[in-house]
C-alpha cells in the first residue's frame, strides 16, 4: 500500500468521528479525596507524609538519600507552601538552587531557615544529584498521582534524574479525579511538554517481567502534603 493511501483514508474518515466534548467529565465524587490520595500513593510505593513538620521531613528524606543537599526546582514556590528558605532570588540566566541540610546525617535537627544557593545551570551537576525538591500544581485521589510543572525555573531534568524526589503537595490541590482537575483549571493548563505526571516512583518490568524501580525517573518518591 502506498503511504499517500493512508493519510488519505485519515482525511476522509475524520469527518464521521464523534464531536470531543466542550468540557470532560467530572468522574466520580470521592468523599474524601485525602485519604484516598494517601491510600492510592501508596499503594504505588510512594511515601507519603501528611501534614508533617517540613524541616523534620526534609531531613528524613535526606538520610534516606544519603545526602546533606537539597535542589530546589522552585525555591519560591516551596516557600510559599511554608518551607522556611532563605535566599534564592530568581536570576535572568539559568541556575541550580540548592541548600544543605544540617543534620541529615545524624539526629540533630536541621534549623530554620534553610539558606538558598545558586549555581550556574549545569546538566553535569545534574546527573549527581540525590534528592530534589519540587512544588506540585496538583493530586488526583483516584490514582495516588502528582502533576508537576515542568515549565521554568525548574524544568523536566531534575525530578527525573535525582532518584530521590521530594513532591511538595497543597493539601487545597488534592482533586478527586482528573475530570474535577480539568473542570477547575481548563484544558489549557495542560500544554503539551508542560506538565509531568507521577505515580509512585518510577517502575518498569520489559526485561524478563522483573520490576525494576528508577529506570525511567526516580527510585523513591515523597509526597509531602501541606496544609
Amino acid at each position: 500500500m502506498k503511504q499517500s493511501v493512508i493519510p488519505a483514508k485519515l482525511r476522509r474518515s475524520a469527518g464521521s468521528a464523534p464531536p470531543l466534548p466542550v468540557e470532560p467529565p467530572a468522574g466520580p465524587d470521592i468523599a474524601d479525596p485525602v485519604e484516598r490520595f494517601c491510600r492510592e500513593a501508596e499503594q504505588a510505593q510512594a511515601r507519603v507524609r501528611l501534614r508533617p513538620d517540613p524541616l523534620e521531613a526534609l531531613r528524613e528524606a535526606a538520610v534516606s538519600a544519603g545526602t546533606d543537599t537539597i535542589y530546589w526546582q522552585d525555591p519560591a514556590a516551596a516557600s510559599a507552601l511554608g518551607i522556611p528558605l532563605a535566599g534564592g532570588e530568581s536570576s535572568a540566566e539559568p541556575s541550580l538552587f540548592y541548600s544543605a541540610v544540617p543534620g541529615a546525617q545524624d539526629s540533630e535537627a536541621p534549623s530554620a531557615p534553610l539558606e538558598v544557593r545558586r549555581r550556574p545551570y549545569d546538566r553535569r551537576v545534574i546527573s549527581q544529584v540525590r534528592l530534589s525538591v519540587a512544588t506540585a500544581r496538583a493530586g488526583i485521589a483516584e490514582t495516588g498521582t502528582v502533576l508537576e510543572s515542568t515549565l521554568p525555573p525548574g524544568g523536566r531534568l531534575l525530578p527525573i534524574l535525582a532518584p530521590h524526589h521530594v513532591v511538595l503537595l497543597p493539601e487545597n490541590e488534592i482533586y478527586p479525579t482528573l475530570g474535577h482537575y480539568l473542570q477547575a483549571w481548563g484544558a489549557e493548563s495542560l500544554a503539551p511538554g508542560s506538565n509531568l505526571f507521577m505515580t509512585g516512583p518510577s517502575r518498569t518490568a520489559d526485561i524478563e517481567k522483573v520490576l525494576i524501580l528508577g529506570v525511567h525517573g526516580p527510585h523513591r518518591l515523597w509526597i509531602f502534603i501541606l496544609s
